[in-house]
């Protein structure tokens, strides 16, 4: 159930401190996805939500959008829109009401006067056009836009992929792709979780002839927004797309 901006009057109770710590948290059938430039829209059949003491409040029937354009309560919980900007959402709760929220902190967001509860439920990207970009979260997965990024050294070389993948994501995911058009080379493109290599998915092949390989990846991100990838062949043009990315711990 909703009301305006998509504040929710969903049912709920409070079930005490030992659910957290006993990991009995009830999170169920969370959608989180773009409305439009301005618009997230959250559900869920089942959201537990925490307060400092760590008590626990479930809202079920959970049907809520958050307006950067809006302040406060269903918007933006302190200061003004910024541009090239992961805005966090948010689920709250203040003993009667259950509404969303969007903070630029990852952790601790402004809340609403008389507001204590609250569920991290994911993240939307706010570009230099002040457009939030599209997305579609199903729990802890979420798909994307492609975003490119051209690969340009030998050995595993870091890149910054913060407007692909906010800096909560824990894995992400899309496909590498070179081609070489003199038809002499040996392609060969990586992409890992760190400067050694850890965890790399490889494109490779040696056939002669012009031509272009494609290949999918799958990695951790062990250091926020950063992934590491390398080409084997000058002259080759290689690049990866992110295209998904992977929460943990929200349901």
């Amino acid at each position: 159930m909703s009301g305006i901006l998509g504040t929710s009057t969903a049912k709920s109770k409070i079930i005490g401190r030992s659910t957290k710590e006993a990991g009995l948290s009830r999170n169920e059938g969370l959608v989180v996805k773009y409305v439009n430039a301005t618009t997230v829209d959250v559900d869920a059949d089942f959201l537990t939500l925490f307060d400092a003491s760590n008590f626990a409040h479930i809202a079920s029937s959970v049907n809520l959008t958050a307006a950067i354009t809006a302040s406060g309560i269903n918007g933006l919980d302190t200061g003004s829109e910024g541009t090239s900007t992961w805005y966090h959402i948010y689920v709250i709760y203040n003993g009667t009401t259950v509404a969303s929220l969007l903070s630029e902190n990852a952790t601790s967001p402004t809340m609403p006067a008389g507001y204590t509860f609250k569920k991290y439920v994911g993240a939307v990207y706010n570009d230099s056009g002040d457009d939030f970009d599209s997305f579609h979260q199903l729990g802890n997965s979420v798909a994307k836009g492609e975003t490119d990024f051209t690969i340009t050294t030998a050995t595993f070389g870091s890149h910054d992929v913060v407007t692909a993948v906010p800096p909560t994501a824990k894995r992400c995911a899309g496909y590498l792709q070179s081609s070489d058009d003199s038809g002499d080379d040996t392609i060969e493109i990586r992409i890992a979780s760190d400067a050694n290599g850890l965890g790399e998915c490889r494109v490779f092949d040696n056939a002669v002839g012009a031509r272009t390989i494609r290949g999918y990846f799958n990695v951790a991100l062990l250091t926020a927004n950063t992934v590491f990838a390398s080409e084997n062949a000058t002259g080759d043009s290689s690049a990866f797309a992110i295209t998904q990315y992977f929460y943990e711990g929200i349901v």
